[in-house]
């Protein structure tokens, strides 16, 4: 073997460990992250049936013109709030979408230089726009787990 294909070879088997290191700290809160998307899609998909349903049902029951304007209001406000999650989830998925798109660039460029995970999460951390997202992000890397989180609350954040 020719000394510089050694180093070739030392350079590569020390980048991919690098690699290695890396996706084992951003995994588990991309998994984390990503479960959580997932939770709350699976509710609001039950909130949204759940008032469409009520809003259904009131009409069927009493008709048009015996309904409560109020009843009706109430299950239209909870109907609109079930459809808000659409904003909040595009901007999880944006933040780990685009940081699975810096991780492709990075790998792809054979002398990119890998960052260390820390300097990697950190910067990830920097994108998020909810406080909710930063405490997954940091369990996720305390532990080391991508656990499912559920959301704290049925709350609903405006934009």
């Amino acid at each position: 073997m020719l000394p510089a294909q050694g180093e070739n070879n030392a350079v590569q088997a020390l980048r991919e460990t690098e690699i290695i290191m890396l996706l084992n700290a951003i995994l588990p809160v991309w998994l984390r992250q990503l479960g959580s998307i997932k939770n709350q899609t699976e509710d609001a998909v039950d909130q949204l049936a759940d008032s469409v349903s009520s809003i259904v049902k009131h009409f069927g029951r009493a008709g048009v013109s015996n309904v409560s304007g109020q009843v009706i209001r109430g299950d239209v406000d909870n109907l609109l709030l079930s459809l808000q999650y659409q904003d909040r989830v595009n901007q999880m998925l944006t933040v780990v979408i685009d940081d699975m798109s810096r991780l492709q660039r990075i790998i792809t460029i054979n002398n990119g230089r890998i960052p260390a995970p820390d300097e990697w999460l950190s910067e990830l951390s920097s994108r998020y726009t909810m406080h909710d997202e930063r405490d997954r992000h940091q369990q996720a890397a305390r532990n080391g787990d991508g656990g499912n989180a559920k959301p704290d609350s049925d709350e609903v954040t405006f934009f």
